[in-house]
């Protein structure tokens, strides 16, 4: 080193000898939160699952008391693969098609769960049957898209969005 270098290097200031401990506080600190926002959205993702797991197995047992703590008193909306109109699903709907026989086996395969503040998002494979009164069996795998909210009472569903997919995929490389 040269001497005109130590003259610049005793000249700068010194800093105080708590600001390295305030830094590593302070960095400690915010680990320790982005480490409990990360264990926070983990456990909404299982709540989330959770809750599409137990509407699904609601369904499947008839147990509209059930079924409802997942439903808000007004109902979800639902695109369908049919594609005529936005319809509204509600606790009456529900009521209605199980009592008159209908039967409901779905499950969904691969979801995936994005927490955007209280509201949740899942996509997934809608997978299953759904048996009319006469005992017609329709079978589907459906592209699915779920938006939940979150609410004192839990998670409740606000839209279902379903459409077709492919059961299997087709890729061709061209030479």
């Amino acid at each position: 080193m040269y001497p005109s270098q130590l003259a610049i290097d005793a000249k700068a200031p010194v800093p105080p000898a708590n600001l390295q401990r305030t830094k590593t506080s302070y960095l400690t600190w915010v680990s320790a939160l982005l480490l409990l926002m990360t264990a926070v959205r983990a456990d909404e993702s299982t709540q989330v699952r959770a809750a599409v797991q137990g509407l699904y197995a609601s369904l499947a047992a008839g147990d509209t008391a059930a079924l409802s703590h997942y439903l808000p008193a007004a109902g979800f909306t639902e695109f369908n693969t049919d594609g005529t109109e936005v319809k509204t699903l509600d606790q009456a709907y529900f009521a209605r098609a199980l009592g008159s026989g209908v039967r409901v086996d779905f499950h969904v395969e691969q979801p995936r769960v994005v927490i955007l503040g209280r509201t949740a998002m899942v996509t997934g494979y809608r997978v299953g049957s759904l048996w009319l009164p006469g005992g017609q069996r329709i079978t589907s795998r459906n592209c699915l898209s779920m938006w939940w909210s979150h609410e004192p009472s839990g998670w409740l569903l606000r839209h279902v969005h379903l459409s077709d997919c492919p059961l299997t995929t087709d890729v061709r490389h061209e030479p």
